[in-house]
C-alpha cells in the first residue's frame, strides 16, 4: 500500500485511517520524490514563478490546494482558513471559517475520539466562526457546555476569546487559541 498523507498539511496518514485527524481531509498518495527544499522566505505573488504560468505543483496556490507549510514550487503560503483552533487533549483541531464544527459522539468530525467521552452527547455542540468572531452553541446536551466554567444557555451562540476554556459536559476541556 503507498505512503498516504494529508493534502491540506502534509501530515502521514496511517493506512484504513479515513481523514486526517488534524484536518478532517481525505489522505493522497505521497508523491515519491520531494527534491524541492522549502523556500526561506515568503515570496509575494509577483516574485512568484507561477505568476506568470501556472504553477507545476498540484499543491500550489494557483493550481490547487496548496498545504500550509506553503507551495514546495513557489513556496506562496494558501490563505488563512481558520479563525481559531481548538486544543482538545489529543491535539489541535481547526475551526473553518463559515463551516460549522459539529461536537459530539455521532454525525461529527470529531465522534471517533469523542467516543471515549461518555457523557459528551451524541450531537453536543456546534462551533462556528465568520473569519473574525468564533460562536459556541450548546445544542441541547444532556450534561451542558461551559464556557471558562460558566454553562452557556442552550441554543443561544456564545462568543468565544483565544484563551477561553470550553468544557463539553463533566470531562472534556478544551482551550481556545488564535487561528492557524
Amino acid at each position: 500500500m503507498a505512503d498516504l498523507m494529508c493534502p491540506g498539511c502534509k501530515s502521514p496518514i496511517d493506512p484504513g485511517q479515513p481523514y486526517c485527524p488534524v484536518c478532517f481531509s481525505i489522505p493522497v498518495p505521497r508523491p515519491e520524490q520531494d527534491d524541492d527544499p522549502p523556500p526561506a522566505a515568503q515570496p509575494s505573488a509577483a516574485d512568484s514563478p507561477c505568476a506568470d504560468s501556472p504553477c507545476a505543483d498540484p499543491d500550489c496556490a494557483h493550481g490547487g490546494r496548496p498545504p500550509a507549510s506553503g507551495c514546495r514550487h513557489c513556496g506562496l503560503r494558501p490563505p488563512a482558513t481558520a479563525a481559531a483552533t481548538l486544543l482538545f487533549p489529543w491535539g489541535p483541531v481547526a475551526v473553518p471559517v463559515d463551516e460549522p464544527l459539529m461536537l459530539g459522539r455521532e454525525n461529527s468530525p470529531l465522534a471517533d475520539r469523542l467516543g471515549a467521552y461518555p457523557n459528551v452527547s451524541r450531537l453536543h455542540a456546534e462551533v462556528r466562526s465568520d473569519g473574525r468572531v468564533l460562536t459556541v452553541v450548546d445544542l441541547g446536551s444532556t450534561n451542558g457546555t461551559f464556557l471558562n466554567d460558566e454553562q452557556i444557555p442552550p441554543r443561544t451562540p456564545t462568543p468565544a476569546r483565544p484563551g477561553d476554556r470550553l468544557r463539553l459536559a463533566a470531562s472534556l476541556t478544551v482551550e481556545v487559541t488564535e487561528g492557524s
